[in-house]
């Protein structure tokens, strides 16, 4: 299954990260496959456009065959990319703006809290996550040290992500929960949406649901 991070900001660029799950000895996989930049003048709409885009590829889209524990026979079923967005505070009207369209958006903001929290959005829309920086880091780096996240060497800044990320192996972080104890530039952009959709995918159950199309073709969301 493919999934999309997208990390939007008024004063930067903004950054999209495409990684693909896998199953390996029953453990989930993760590997970088892309990191594309968008100039911090494009406008909000064509964000939200080249998101929908995104999602409609046929590309990241993956066919999955169902099989009915009642004996029914199996059903095809499309597996669309899961789209990570992350946002400040409340502010939240792209996110909405996407999940009007009927796309489903799973929504992050960092939280000063000690625990994490959920915010509810509606059956088969997405909800809304607020995490403490050091849950998303930590997530990030055990995954790495584990060997489950790798990023390709064909990947902008693989260079930059990979001596971030062996240094911060190196690094207590246990406690911090602040920008500025970290990489303060582009880099440590893209390595917080890689961990959001990490952290996402490790610590939210699973859970599948199927819609049924005007074709009668079924959908996963």
């Amino acid at each position: 299954m493919y999934f999309l991070g997208v990390s939007t900001c008024k004063k930067k660029d903004t950054i999209f990260v495409i990684l693909k799950k896998s199953l390996k000895n029953v453990k989930k996989h993760y590997c970088l496959k892309e990191i594309r930049m968008y100039n911090k003048n494009v406008t909000d709409k064509d964000i939200e456009q080249k998101i929908v885009e995104f999602y409609n590829d046929s590309k990241y889209i993956i066919s999955k065959r169902i099989f009915n524990q009642n004996g029914r026979p199996p059903k095809n079923v499309k597996a669309h990319p899961k789209i990570i967005v992350n946002f400040t505070d409340k502010q939240t009207q792209h996110i909405e703006r996407i999940r009007n369209n009927k796309i489903p958006v799973e929504g992050f903001s960092l939280s000063k809290k000690k625990a994490w929290e959920k915010e509810y959005c509606g059956i088969g829309l997405g909800n809304n996550y607020f995490v403490p920086l050091y849950d998303l880091i930590s997530c990030l780096l055990g995954l790495y040290e584990q060997k489950r996240f790798i990023i390709e060497k064909s990947v902008s800044y693989y260079n930059d992500l990979t001596i971030e990320l062996d240094r911060l192996k190196t690094k207590s972080i246990k406690g911090q929960n602040r920008f500025k104890n970290f990489q303060p530039d582009k880099i440590y952009d893209i390595m917080l949406i890689l961990s959001t959709v990490l952290w996402f995918r490790e610590k939210i159950p699973y859970k599948s649901k199927y819609i049924t199309g005007s074709r009668g073709h079924m959908t996963h969301v």
